[in-house]
């Protein structure tokens, strides 16, 4: 048979190739990772525009949804939900590195309380960014040391390639990854050169030359029948030989020719998948294995699928892509043509790192596609980013972009020169002049300086040493200014009087305080647009590029920190001052205080200010009060450095706010130290490390989140966890919590102020109240009236890092409690005997007159269930007990109970004694038969399974000896 390129061949080819796309598109979503539960996580799902993965074939699918009803559909599309969430958070956990975490907290997001979607696109633009900038990583050892990754990989070369490749890629050297790297070596080290047959294999599958393919073309058995290859097609060779961008020449027309006789299409993707598996050397070296592997994990894969070929990261292509399209060379290629110019104006304008991350993910052939194809791919990608920003909303692109260039001139005005200020405190000019302006105008005055190679003072910086001897002369006489002028040669008066001078304009006192203001001012919106606050700005409809500095003073005004980022904040702060060994108790409580009348002076509006001048103190507080004053537009992180002390002997009423401020004279105010690195970057590992363990929780964790429709981060993973695992627990904590500082508190008042403590929250008897009318309202108010009090307890009287912590996941917990209510799901305290127990109530409706009632009791170490169904009137179900001793108490509960059902006159219900079960895959099982009911307007009572509910955990407590 011959050979030939005529038009059937070619359509031959043509499906073929497709053909193989589509496997291989197959085999790109089986490239699963093993995570710790030993569970499947399909990392190919997370890149494909949000959608789940299907790893069964379609007619299988299909005959599995036979039969089902919508509802049934719904909940199934709703559990691959979960489970592409839970695919997320273990892609996190595997490739966000400690300087990726850090770097999203410097620019406000917090990575623990972002949906994984959000979060996976900040990581991929931080990630990105850091190749741009040719950024040097440092510090490495953060997840595992060189001795224990050699003893694991079992070579010290091959623990040295690995640490330097990672390194190099950003990426955590997370104990997933070391298992994963060793079983990947062990077969990348196994691997010959492949054979005809396996090369063949390889090409006519569409499959990359990555390890696991290598491994199984290697054992396929394949093998190749060579046959002639006319001479007449030579040309036809060529041509794809240069289409494909390789030089046409021997070595080349070889490898064409070779595809030919061994009867594989010759296409320029088989041509350039030939030349990637002849340019791999074997054996497989530690370091390209390393590099390959790095890549690998980068882009969400197992290193067992590691491309020998090609080893630069997304991340490293991406990067190549945006200097191949911004070059010089590109714009004098298209100089005389002016439809190409156009073209690359607009590649240009949405190619961004992220983007181009997102194109690369979707497999498009950037190096060989015309510029028409790019432009439509630049343009799908960015939307799908634009999506991931600004969700559901139609405007996403044109929101995108204006969030990218507000973000890029926010990070360019701390360099802006300071002389720019100058002009911008005249009144007219500061009234009118957007931030777009400010900008612009200090960009021309940054290009003056270079071009005249002069140094300049920046905006957010303070007076640099290497200033010229010119500078330094002429601001020599800045204090004799300012003393004949009788001010105090403050920091903020010098830099004033330097920045009149940069502009010419007249000295004089009223100036100065223009200039001060104008600073101020400036630098506190500056301070605060970064680009987490760019991008709710943006998703208000507000582009600070378009607003005056005024404006958006308003804006951060009425928009204060959360309650979140507040304590958030404390908690940084707690944890760093705890970390400083040589900090006394009397300066350790001395700085909280200081903090504490800062926060005070936040939330009352001055209320504080006045209260601490009535107290007759001379406090030298001057600056730190300007600056609380100020707060009102900036954020201030307090900080404490190494060489802050405190001036005199400092004697202290516990935990009293006015004495600890009174007595404790900082040397400086503590806005102006600077941060301890070290211990900003342990508290950052922190953090990072329940980002890790977010990726362990169950899958009912993340349920509980979607019944509640609260947002699945990893914060929030951890918060449902924990709940769902004890309640009793965070309501212990919070008793314990308020034994602590009921003493405390600086005014004798009740912890929410209103005269009494909620419902429910101390005696825990909220849950003999289930049958009452307004059990539900009860519930919620007693939910919220807590959550206050943990506010007030965590950032007003908690003064140890875990306290704060602690208090932070009970807050969260409550809340969560609190989204929960309205699908009538509930989590109670109840005493039981003097113990403290938690109870989780789930009320359901079921079709026509069914309903059910599951209750989950955990008291110490036993965790009782039971699983109650009403179907009319009668009443069924099973208690679960998993050890002797819950089985004989449950045996004791359901006579108990039994004997309560018959003699309850308020309604008619007929039972058996319940049947305990000791499996709880039995329960798991027995209550998904039960949860996929379609519901109907005819319902239940409600008010009967709360009285069901109610006996129930009523016969739980007199079992107990209540």
């Amino acid at each position: 048979m011959k050979i030939t390129f005529q038009n059937q061949t070619i359509n031959e080819t043509d499906n073929r190739t497709e053909s193989n796309r589509t496997e291989k598109n197959s085999w790109g979503k089986d490239k699963t990772w093993r995570s710790k539960k030993n569970v499947n996580v399909n990392f190919g799902a997370v890149y494909e525009s949000g959608q789940a993965a299907v790893s069964m074939p379609s007619l299988e699918k299909e005959e599995n949804n036979k039969g089902k009803s919508l509802m049934e559909l719904q909940q199934d599309a709703g559990s691959a939900n979960v489970a592409l969430q839970q695919d997320y958070m273990t892609l996190l956990s595997h490739t966000m590195s400690h300087e990726d975490y850090a770097k999203a907290c410097e620019d406000g997001f917090d990575p623990r309380e972002l949906d994984q979607d959000t979060a996976v696109t900040i990581v991929d633009k931080i990630k990105a960014e850091l190749v741009r900038s040719g950024q040097q990583i440092a510090g490495y050892t953060d997840d595992i040391d060189m001795d224990t990754l050699a003893a694991a990989v079992g070579s010290d070369t091959l623990a040295r390639s690995i640490e330097e490749q990672f390194r190099s890629a950003d990426l955590p050297l997370t104990q997933e990854n070391i298992n994963e790297l060793k079983s990947a070596w062990d077969m990348a080290a196994s691997l010959k050169e492949p054979e005809e047959g396996a090369v063949s294999y390889l090409v006519d599958n569409g499959l990359e030359p990555e390890i696991w393919n290598l491994y199984v073309a290697e054992n396929s058995g394949a093998k190749v029948q060579n046959n002639d290859v006319p001479q007449e097609l030579q040309e036809q060779m060529d041509k794809v030989i240069a289409d494909t961008g390789l030089t046409v020449n021997d070595e080349n027309r070889q490898k064409a020719q070779w595809l030919v006789s061994a009867r594989l299409p010759l296409t320029t993707d088989t041509l350039q998948q030939l030349v990637e598996l002849d340019g791999i050397s074997y054996p497989i070296t530690e370091d390209a294995f390393a590099r390959a592997a790095a890549a690998a994990i980068a882009e969400g894969k197992s290193p067992m699928y590691a491309n020998l070929g090609r080893q630069d990261t997304i991340y490293e292509k991406a990067d190549k892509m945006l200097q191949d399209w911004f070059s010089d060379a590109k714009w004098d290629a298209t100089a005389e043509n002016l439809a190409a110019r156009k073209q690359l104006e607009e590649i240009r304008l949405r190619m961004t790192a992220e983007v181009n991350v997102k194109l690369l993910q979707s497999d498009f052939s950037i190096d060989t596609a015309p510029m028409e194809q790019l432009i439509e791919a630049l343009r799908k990608a960015e939307a799908e980013v634009a999506g991931k920003y600004f969700p559901g909303e139609s405007q996403a692109v044109t929101k995108y972009e204006a969030y990218t260039q507000a973000v890029q001139v926010a990070s360019e005005l701390p360099g802006l020169p300071a002389g720019v200020l100058g002009s911008y405190s005249l009144e007219q000019n500061a009234a009118t002049e957007t931030v777009s302006d400010f900008h612009k105008e200090g960009a021309a005055m940054q290009k003056a300086y270079e071009e005249a190679g002069e140094r300049y003072e920046t905006l957010m910086t303070a007076p640099r040493s290497d200033l010229g001897d010119s500078i330094r002369k002429a601001f020599s006489n800045v204090d004799d200014i300012l003393t004949d002028m009788s001010l105090e040669k403050t920091s903020e008066n010098q830099r004033a009087v330097r920045i009149l001078a940069y502009n010419n304009m007249e000295i004089t006192p009223e100036n100065i305080e223009k200039v001060k203001e104008a600073d101020r001012q400036v630098s506190a919106v500056v301070d605060r647009l970064t680009p987490k606050n760019v991008l709710q700005m943006i998703r208000d409809g507000v582009n600070p590029l378009e607003k005056t500095f005024d404006e958006l003073e308003s804006y951060f005004s009425q928009n204060p920190q959360s309650y979140e980022e507040e304590v958030e904040d404390y908690s940084r702060f707690l944890y760093q001052l705890e970390r400083k060994k040589d900090v006394t108790e009397e300066e350790r409580k001395a700085y909280i205080g200081i903090y504490r009348m800062v926060h005070q002076v936040e939330r009352e509006d001055g209320a504080a200010i006045g209260a601490v001048v009535n107290t007759g103190a001379e406090l030298q507080f001057s600056t730190l009060l300007t600056a609380a004053r100020s707060r009102r537009v900036s954020h201030m992180d307090w900080k404490v450095s190494e060489d802050t002390g405190l001036t005199q002997e400092i004697h202290l009423s516990e935990n009293n706010i006015s004495e600890q401020i009174r007595m404790g004279m900082a040397k400086e105010v503590l806005t102006e130290v600077s941060d301890d690195g070290e211990s900003r970057a342990a508290y950052d590992r922190e953090g990072l490390q329940q980002m890790r363990e977010a990726g362990n929780t169950a899958p009912e964790a993340a349920e509980l989140l979607q019944r509640g429709e609260v947002p699945i981060s990893a914060s929030n993973l951890l918060t449902a966890q924990a709940l769902m695992d004890d309640p009793a627990e965070m309501f212990g904590n919070l008793r314990r919590y308020r034994e602590k500082y009921r003493q405390e508190k600086e005014v004798p008042q009740t912890v929410t102020g209103t005269g009494e403590v909620p419902a429910g929250t101390e005696t825990s008897e909220l849950w003999e109240q289930l049958d009452q009318q307004n059990f539900a309202e009860d519930y919620r108010t007693m939910l919220q009236n807590t959550a206050e009090d943990v506010e007030t307890m965590s950032l007003e009287q908690a003064d140890e890092h875990l306290d704060v912590k602690q208090l932070q996941l009970v807050y969260k917990q409550l809340r969560l409690a609190e989204s929960l209510q309205a699908k009538q799901e509930y989590f109670l305290p109840m005493y039981l005997g003097e113990q403290l127990a938690g109870v989780h109530l789930i009320l359901q409706q079921r079709a026509g007159t069914a309903g059910a009632v599951e209750i989950r009791v955990n008291v110490g170490d036993m965790e009782l269930e039971a699983h109650l169904q009403v179907k009319g009137d009668t009443i069924d179900g099973y208690l679960v007990g998993n050890t002797p001793e819950e089985v004989t108490k449950l045996e004791k509960t359901s006579d108990i109970f039994l004997e309560r059902i018959q003699t309850d006159t308020s309604a008619d219900w007929k039972a058996e004694k319940l049947p305990i079960v000791s499996s709880r895959d039995m329960t798991r099982m027995a209550a998904g038969e039960t949860k996929n009911a379609d519901t109907i307007e005819s319902r239940i009572d409600t008010e009967q399974l709360y009285r069901l509910a109610k006996g129930f955990l009523q016969a739980v407590a007199d079992s107990s000896g209540k």
